[in-house]
């Protein structure tokens, strides 16, 4: 599944913090590791406090020691500076991911005060938008991000979209790497946490959407029944439920509650996102819990399976 891991670094020790889990994945999973660093065009002076690396010398002298400081000598572990200066990162991260064939892309993110318009103006996604590879967001301080890696639980949120549901193909074989559980969770609105452009609509005929929420529930208990057993019968440990209100809080709490380490969801990769797995709950349960979080845009599924 994951044989080509990158992960991008500026140079800061916030940046690294990403490291000890990558090193773990890397050696569970046995991939490859690729440590990247791209030359900024018009660069700040520094990053995250820390002096921002200026020319390709001492960028290369830097991941020369990171590697050597982070993994054993014996690790497949490569570097690589991109020396051409770029104007958009997250772009270069792209174009890099997709020329070497990378699997996953491991990036870091800030806490809660710059979480927001961190997440939604700049690196992860547009990295997501941009590209077709998964990427896994930790939090530095989080279990994941601090030690070795432990995955025993994942949590995948699902819904009626085919789409979405590729997410829990990645995550099934994460399960069966790790020998981890899968909680399946599948989000249906009430009448009063509906948005978008039915909320007009539940406004207009409030009865009539309740019914249609209602059954909407129904369904999805059958889905999810079906899913699981599937599952189970495949030798995975699975089980779900269905909530209803608004997907971000709901499954933000129901990962902190049942204790998960690790949360999938699968995005469209476009921009401007309306669809909630990129556009609003991304962001949200980033922000309502420091439980990591793996993105995989759904065009990507095919290709990394």
């Amino acid at each position: 599944m994951f044989r080509q891991i990158l992960v991008p670094l500026d140079g800061s020790r916030f940046a690294e913090s990403v490291l000890p889990a990558v090193y773990s994945l890397a050696e569970r999973l046995g991939a490859q590791v690729q440590l990247l660093h791209l030359l900024e065009k018009d660069a700040p002076l520094s990053v995250h406090g820390q002096q921002h690396l200026q020319d390709p010398e001492q960028a290369e002298a830097y991941l020369d020691n990171v590697r050597g400081k982070a993994f054993a000598e014996s690790a497949a572990v490569a570097s690589h500076v991109h020396e051409q200066e770029v104007e958009n990162v997250a772009a270069g991260i792209v174009g890099h991911a997709e020329e070497y064939g990378t699997d996953l892309v491991v990036l870091c993110i800030h806490g809660k005060e710059v979480l927001h318009q961190w997440f939604s103006d700049t690196i992860p996604q547009q990295v997501v938008s941009l590209g077709t590879t998964p990427v896994l967001i930790l939090r530095p301080g989080s279990p994941m991000a601090s030690g070795e890696l432990q995955i025993r639980k994942i949590a995948v949120a699902l819904d009626d979209n085919p789409e979405h549901g590729r997410g829990l193909s990645v995550a099934k074989e994460l399960a069966r790497s790790f020998s981890a559980a899968l909680d399946l969770f599948f989000v249906v609105p009430t009448h009063a946490t509906i948005s978008g452009y039915l909320a007009p609509i539940a406004r207009l005929l409030p009865g009539t959407m309740r019914q249609v929420l209602d059954i909407e529930a129904d369904s999805a208990t059958r889905y999810l029944s079906k899913s699981i057993e599937a599952l189970r019968q495949d030798g995975i440990q699975a089980d779900g439920q269905v909530l209803r209100g608004k997907p971000a809080r709901l499954l933000a709490t129901a990962a902190e509650r049942l204790h998960e380490d690790l949360l999938v969801l699968t995005t469209h990769g476009k921009t401007g996102l309306d669809a909630f797995w990129a556009g609003s709950v991304a962001p949200e349960v980033l922000r309502r819990s420091r439980i990591p979080l793996l993105l995989v845009p759904a065009k990507s599924v095919a290709r990394h399976l």
